[in-house]
């Protein structure tokens, strides 16, 4: 397949002063020659701009369209991105304007079903954004703690911890639980978890970035490949003594997220519990079963939102 427009690769430009976009000719009707030359000169001057940006890594992330759309507008050219916009002036200037930032908290669990009468346990949750190779894992609740839940006024935790900001993008949520059994060092295991979870993400996504990192989430041997790396880390888990529930992903489209984020979900409420979650827009459940053969079942929830800013740079259009 050949690689997609917004290939960064395909937009490194030779080393001149600046591209010069030339003004319109009156004398030449809508539509025509000079026009068309014009559309093609602002293009490789977005495509400039945008790479000197950071391309995908920057703040206006990927173009909205599957290739990307230069446009006419007044006496400007200009091209939507997912959290931004790039106009070039005939006077070889360019604004770019940030208005959208996506953010992902990772803000609780429930236990929907304990293993036994109070379960010890303790986790990691992580997101890849392979758009432009964000990458963050976090352990909970942190150092050599476990969280007892089951009993009544136990059964929901709340946290805010953030995993992402940056440019709306495909995102994908990872989770993993363990329940502690007072042999394995807790923090130990949750450190060597969250450092492989890490590890095996960066080595799915390799050197890929933009488009074709995000087609690669979308394949059925990346959640695969992802849950084997689960299984062999929480083998090694298992190992230490304490009983792990099998890590799960779940991967997040841009194109869901929209301009104003998701919708978010009724406030999690339970009758045996006063503690809630009232924000939140998505969930991964965990569930496994002990050596004793004893079920447990717990929704982790995240909150996905995206905020609305206004930053707006001026700058000289790069080389064409």
């Amino acid at each position: 397949m050949p690689p997609r427009d917004w290939d960064i690769n395909r937009f490194r430009e030779p080393a001149d002063p600046h591209i010069r976009i030339p003004k319109p000719n009156p004398v030449v009707e809508h539509g025509g020659i000079a026009e068309a030359m014009e559309k093609i000169t602002a293009e490789r001057a977005i495509k400039a701009v945008w790479n000197a940006e950071g391309g995908p890594r920057s703040s206006l992330g990927l173009p909205r369209a599957p290739k990307l759309v230069v446009r006419k507008n007044g006496d400007h050219w200009e091209a939507d991105f997912r959290s931004g916009k790039i106009t070039v002036k005939h006077h070889g200037r360019c604004h770019v304007l940030t208005n959208k930032v996506m953010k992902v908290n990772f803000v609780g669990l429930e236990c929907v079903s304990r293993q036994e009468g109070e379960d010890e346990v303790y986790g990691v949750v992580g997101l890849i954004g392979p758009g432009n190779s964000a990458l963050k894992t976090h352990s909970f609740p942190g150092g050599d703690g476990t969280l007892s839940m089951g009993k009544r006024g136990s059964r929901i935790w709340t946290t805010d911890q953030l995993l992402y900001e940056g440019p709306i993008q495909d995102v994908v949520v990872i989770g993993a639980l363990i329940e502690h059994d007072d042999f394995a060092d807790v923090d130990a295991v949750a450190r060597n978890l969250a450092d492989q979870i890490a590890q095996k993400g960066g080595q799915l996504l390799g050197a890929l970035t933009g488009l074709p990192a995000e087609s690669v989430t979308e394949e059925t041997w990346f959640r695969d490949t992802l849950a084997f790396a689960f299984g062999f880390v929480m083998g090694d888990v298992f190992g230490m003594g304490d009983d792990p529930y099998p890590g799960q992903s779940l991967r997040i489209p841009w194109d869901q997220v929209g301009d104003s984020g998701p919708p978010r979900q009724p406030a999690r409420t339970r009758p045996d519990d006063p503690k809630q979650i009232p924000r939140w827009t998505h969930k991964l459940t965990l569930s496994a079963r002990d050596d004793a053969g004893d079920f447990g079942h717990y929704d982790l929830f995240f909150d996905v939102w995206v905020d609305t800013v206004s930053i707006t740079r001026e700058c000289p259009v790069p080389a064409e």
